[in-house]
């Protein structure tokens, strides 16, 4: 797994470099923070969270790297351990990179599909994508149970 440069972190966080821990951040950390702050949204409860400095720096990784979203968006969706954490996750940041990044984000994926990865898409809505785009996600997703229709988490 690769690391957060935290140059990215300070400047999604808005805080200066030196109050943030030396060295960058590595991925499994931050996905166990945001796996975090995650589960606490899908509960209601991720207004003023502690983690919610993980929320920033996604959205940053979704804006700016996107292969490193995808890979900060696998290593969460490997952590939750409910289908509301993952709904969560599909319809923030997953749908986010899909949007911004589409095709990218989608060869990427399809390379490479595991069975969580195409739940969690079962959970994105077509929104603003492109019909290109939406169209590769519909035939990633064909076939896997279905989040909004109450399906099981698939083992990670």
């Amino acid at each position: 797994m690769s690391s957060i440069p935290r140059e990215l972190v300070a400047e999604a966080t808005q805080l200066p470099p030196h109050a943030l821990p030396d060295g960058d951040l590595p991925m499994a950390r931050f996905a166990e923070r945001h796996a975090e702050f995650v589960a606490a949204a899908a509960r209601d409860e991720g207004a003023g969270h502690a983690e919610f400095w993980t929320w920033l720096v996604m959205e940053e990784l979704v804006r700016e790297r996107p292969a490193q979203a995808l890979e900060a968006i696998r290593a969460v969706l490997a952590l939750l351990t409910t289908p509301e954490e993952v709904a969560s996750l599909a319809a923030g940041p997953l749908e986010d990179l899909l949007t911004h990044h589409g095709v990218v984000a989608l060869d990427a994926m399809e390379a490479d599909a595991t069975p969580r990865l195409r739940y969690a898409l079962t959970g994105v809505w077509k929104g603003d994508l492109p019909k290109d785009v939406w169209h590769r996600v519909e035939a990633l997703r064909a076939g896997s149970p279905e989040l909004d229709e109450g399906a099981p988490l698939p083992a990670a």
